[in-house]
């Protein structure tokens, strides 16, 4: 007597690198940054584990992902091919099984996010394969463990990264502005003091003329006298103009200081991200299995991560698939790839059956 165990287990991994950011000092002319990186490889599914049951040691068998990004699939020892039933006869019956109320979801929700999941399965093939069975289903549950923890973790971290990001912008943005202004108001300054200095050089070689001369007629110094008067006070302007560009200049520089302030620490904390949920955090988000045999079957859903409605119906999509006998395909977009696609610009998923699906479906609807 043999039976066999089958279990399709979906990892997950995080990866980020967040470039350093730095604004050269002023006054030289600032290079600004390269844009920070916001994508995030996302969670991934993990390879195909089975092992047999009969005496044998289930760790022998196991998957071993390690550090490797792609999942390896281990060949089944026994192949299980159910019953082969009416093409009207849904293939698969599920249910609600134990769901940790510390995913804040109640059943309703997770019957929904099931019932989207087993919709885009059927919609492809044309036909019902699932059926709700509240006393035989297949059991769906949701387990709240480390994994879950350490994606809530993740996210909480990524939300900061995301402020520190947000605050960066703020103050780059004011940085930029002042010195801008800045550099504006002091060509100007440049502009004026030029314009100042020849004139002084015009007066001083007038006055020098007149004294070589031996004096001024009285009208003449009359109006060297009020022209003396006029640049004095255009001097005056121009010394409080310099006072003000220094003030600028000093408040310039303490952006410049704040920002980086702010760039050091956020890499400090980029650096920590990544130590945690970088290129070799690799969890599972879900799985199914199944023990089979003469005397007893038992198959099972387990969901671990839960980042909202449509991440799980993703994840339980991707198990239903297993359930149908389906195995992991190569197309990074479909379902039934060992790994969660990317989300989009807008924060959703696309959760669709691609060619590659519908192939996989095909073949395992044969086999049953």
């Amino acid at each position: 007597m043999t039976e066999e165990t089958r279990a399709q287990n979906r990892p997950t991994l995080r990866e980020s690198a967040f470039p350093a950011q730095e604004v050269r000092r002023f006054p030289k002319v600032r290079v600004i940054p390269e844009p920070l990186s916001d994508t995030i490889t996302p969670m991934r599914i993990c390879p195909v584990l089975c092992a047999a049951l009969v005496g044998i040691c289930l760790a022998g068998c196991s998957s071993d992902t390690g550090n490797d990004t792609h999942a390896q699939s281990h060949p089944y020892t026994e192949r299980y091919v159910p019953q082969a039933e009416p093409a009207e006869t849904a293939l698969v019956r599920w249910r609600i099984g134990s769901i940790d109320p510390r995913f804040e979801l109640t059943e309703e929700q997770v019957r929904e996010a099931v019932e989207r999941a087993e919709a885009i399965w059927e919609e492809a093939a044309g036909r019902d394969l699932f059926q709700y069975d509240e006393q035989n289903g297949i059991p769906i549950s949701l387990v709240f463990d480390h994994r879950q923890q350490r994606r809530i973790e993740q996210r909480e971290a990524s939300r900061r990264l995301d402020a520190m990001r947000a605050r960066m912008q703020e103050l780059e943005n004011a940085f930029q502005s002042a010195a801008d202004a800045l550099k504006e108001r002091a060509a100007e300054f440049e502009s004026s003091l030029s314009a100042y200095n020849r004139q002084v050089r015009d007066h001083n070689r007038a006055v020098a003329a007149w004294n070589r001369s031996g004096g001024a007629p009285p009208n003449i110094a009359s109006e060297l006298r009020e022209e003396s008067r006029r640049l004095r006070s255009l001097q005056n302007a121009l010394e409080s103009e310099r006072a003000r560009l220094k003030r600028e200049e000093q408040d310039v520089e303490q952006k410049r200081r704040r920002y980086n302030e702010l760039v050091d620490e956020y890499n400090a904390v980029v650096e920590e991200y990544n130590r945690r949920f970088g290129r070799n955090w690799e969890e599972e988000a879900g799985r199914y299995e199944a023990v089979i045999g003469p005397t007893r079957s038992e198959e099972k859903i387990t969901i671990y991560v839960v980042e909202d409605l449509e991440y799980l119906t993703l994840i339980v999509a991707h198990e239903l698939g297993h359930a149908l006998g389906i195995e992991h395909v190569d197309d990074e977009n479909a379902i039934m790839y060992a790994y969660t696609q990317e989300r989009n610009d807008d924060g959703s998923y696309t959760i669709e059956v691609t060619d590659s699906d519908l192939a996989a479906l095909h073949a395992a609807l044969q086999n049953r």
